[in-house]
This record gives C-alpha cells, sequence and structure tokens, in this order.
C-alpha cells in the first residue's frame, strides 16, 4: 500500500503536470503563465520529503505579481467582449419590432408632410441630428406631431430611433420577421413574439434596462399588426397578417 506522502507526491505531479500543459495551450499569455507558474512550484512540492500538510514553495514575487495583474486585464478584456455581445444578440433579437414600428413614423401624414429632408434620410442620420437637437428642434416638432397622429410618446419613439440606429450602425447582423413573414411560417413569428416578452428582463444588458418599457410598446404594435390572438395554444391573424405571410 502506497504511503500518504507518496499518494500525496503523486496526486503533486499529477497537477505539475496537468498546469504545464495549460501553460502551452491557454487562450492568454497571462493564462499560460500562471499555469506555468504552478507547474513549477508543483514540480518543486514534490521534491520535498516534507509531510504533505506542511509542503511550501517559493516562487518569485514579481513574476506571481505580473501574471495577476495581466490575468485581471486579460478578464477586463474578456468581459467587455462579452457586453459587447450581449448587446449585438439583445439588438439582434428585439429591433425587428423598432424596425416595423419606425416605419409606420415614416409612412405617416405626419412626418411625410413635415419632417422635409428627413424624409430621404436613415435612422442613423436622423438620430445624429435629434441627439444634437433641443426641445424645439425640426425633429422633436415633428415627432410631437406623429405622437397625435399615431398615438405614441415622443419619449417612446426617440428611444426606438436611438436603440435601433445603433443597432444598424454597428453592422452586427439584422434577424428575421420578414425571412419568417415570406416564408408563412407563423407559428415561428408567434413563438418568437411570445419568447421575446418573456426573456426581455433576463436577457437586457444593464446598460439597456431603461428601454425595456419602450421596447415593449414597439413589440405590443407589431403583435397587434399581425394577430388578433397570439397566445400560446392559438393564434389569428389580423388582414395585415394575413397579407404579409400568404395565408
Amino acid at each position: 500500500m502506497k504511503s500518504k506522502v507518496t499518494q500525496r507526491q503523486e496526486s503533486i505531479q499529477k497537477l505539475s503536470a496537468l498546469h504545464k500543459s495549460k501553460g502551452q495551450i491557454g487562450k492568454n499569455e497571462s493564462e499560460k503563465k500562471l499555469h506555468r507558474l504552478a507547474a513549477e512550484a508543483f514540480q518543486k512540492a514534490a521534491k520535498t520529503n516534507a509531510k504533505p500538510s506542511n509542503e511550501t514553495v517559493s516562487v518569485p514575487l514579481e513574476t506571481f505579481s505580473a501574471g495577476l495583474l495581466e490575468r485581471e486585464s486579460d478578464l477586463e478584456v474578456r468581459e467587455a467582449r462579452v457586453t459587447e455581445l450581449e448587446i449585438i444578440l439583445w439588438q439582434g433579437r428585439y429591433c425587428d419590432y423598432l424596425a416595423k414600428v419606425l416605419a409606420k413614423v415614416k409612412s405617416s401624414a405626419s412626418w411625410q408632410n413635415n419632417a422635409g429632408k428627413y424624409r430621404t434620410l436613415n435612422w442613423v442620420q436622423i438620430r445624429r441630428d435629434l441627439i444634437l437637437e433641443d426641445e424645439n428642434g425640426v425633429l422633436t416638432r415633428v415627432l410631437k406631431l406623429v405622437a397625435k397622429e399615431l398615438g405614441y410618446t415622443v419619449r417612446a419613439m426617440k428611444k426606438w430611433i436611438y436603440v435601433y440606429a445603433e443597432r444598424c450602425d454597428s453592422k452586427a447582423h439584422h434577424a428575421g420577421f420578414d425571412t419568417f413573414c415570406a416564408d408563412g411560417d407563423v407559428n415561428r413569428i408567434r413563438d418568437q413574439i411570445l419568447a421575446d416578452n418573456a426573456d426581455i428582463y433576463d436577457i437586457t444588458p444593464p446598460g439597456l434596462q431603461p428601454s425595456i418599457p419602450h421596447i415593449l410598446v414597439a413589440m405590443k404594435d407589431y403583435e397587434k399588426s399581425m394577430f388578433e390572438v397570439c397566445t400560446p395554444k392559438s393564434w389569428k391573424l389580423t388582414a395585415h397578417g394575413k397579407r404579409v405571410t400568404g395565408q
């Protein structure tokens, strides 16, 4: 039977080999450096005759510190990337609703008769001017007229423009209601709407949480344009829904 010391040394040798391997194949240099440091420490520990509970090793403090600092920097970069990807995924999932409701804004009589040059500009261009103007600016005045005509709030429409233009400007991706409609896939449309409503509070990144009430208005508007009934068990299309899905 192996002694506890022998068992402990074999365990340490296995850990050393594991960290040595990870020190060669890790994704980040700081990660590999820390694994190499751990491997060296375990190799030193395996050579000692001390009792398992008393095994100690020394490592260069500067090397250890540099590894930790680099690791922290790598984690910050990864966290920033994860946040960026979360926003891209969120935009891809919810901005289709904004595309639909903003199309109504542009096609309204108030917009067509009063927006002037903005009738032919895209939402990215419109957002740039909207950010710069005050409450008496042309765009805000036009949005107030649209609000009276369509029943939306100016605040909601501005949020739609900001969020949707941010998505378009990022060149990340566009998702799929138009594709679902072209395929006549009504079940997919219904299921996507229900899932998006259920998930929005859980998956919206912190920085976009204030947008949720305004996004929900756009989602409900699209749902009502497509469905008279939209439940997990049944659906009934509106006349518009039947037309765009070829039913």
